[in-house]
């Protein structure tokens, strides 16, 4: 499992106890800690975005480079 999918279920857990809290402070301190979670998934979605993004640069680059000579033309 992805931390991002981790991060997401945490926050979903923290949304339920809420729900259920006998007090307005357990409540609040839940929803506080689901937005938390919530915060930590979308930094790390964010964080695996741009990864991802490198990768596909670094390799369209690769791709997409000069060619190089034929073995021997620059003999």
């Amino acid at each position: 499992m992805l931390k991002t999918d981790e991060f997401w279920l945490y926050a979903r857990e923290a949304i339920l106890s809420a729900s259920c809290a006998e007090s307005e402070d357990e409540k609040r301190s839940l929803l506080d800690l689901a937005g938390t979670w919530t915060q930590a998934a979308l930094l790390e979605r964010h964080l695996l975005a741009d990864h991802d993004k490198t990768n596909i640069t670094a390799y369209g680059c690769l791709v997409r480079g000069p060619s190089l000579p034929p073995v021997g033309a620059l003999l």
